[in-house]
């Protein structure tokens, strides 16, 4: 989870700065990291959603992911494309970085307590084997 909320963190910042910085290579390196920091996460997002929801629903699961995720960024390109035209060059920039940050939020909230349970676990697992072992 924490991997997500450093790439999504760091995407959004990115994002945000983007309007607002004047050079050229600079605004360049900003766009072509900003898509690679939201695929870094992928990975690790489908394989937290695949643990979550029971074997034969994981089809469902990750096409709804998929589909979510794509008409978010379909709807997010339309309405860039009509603010862009309206004049407002720095209002998709953030109300994405708005959108991102409540994201990146949610996940620790929902997510967070989960991780922690998950290692908690963990940890009295690895305490129970090494009593078990005579440590």
């Amino acid at each position: 989870m924490r991997s997500i909320a450093w790439t999504r963190g760091i995407g959004t910042a990115l994002v945000v700065l983007m309007p607002l910085v004047r050079v050229l290579p600079v605004s360049l390196l900003i766009y072509v990291l900003t898509p690679a920091l939201r695929i870094a996460a992928l990975p690790v997002q489908q394989a937290a959603l695949t643990e979550m929801v029971r074997p034969e629903e994981r089809g469902r699961a990750l096409a709804a992911n998929q589909v979510a995720r794509l008409l978010a960024s379909a709807s997010g390109i339309g309405l860039s494309g009509w603010l862009f035209g309206a004049s407002r060059f720095t209002l998709p920039f953030l109300l994405y970085g708005a959108t991102m940050g409540t994201n990146v939020v949610l996940y620790f909230r929902f997510f967070g307590s989960a991780e922690q349970a998950r290692r908690s676990a963990a940890a009295q697992q690895e305490i129970q084997q090494v009593r078990e072992n005579g440590g």
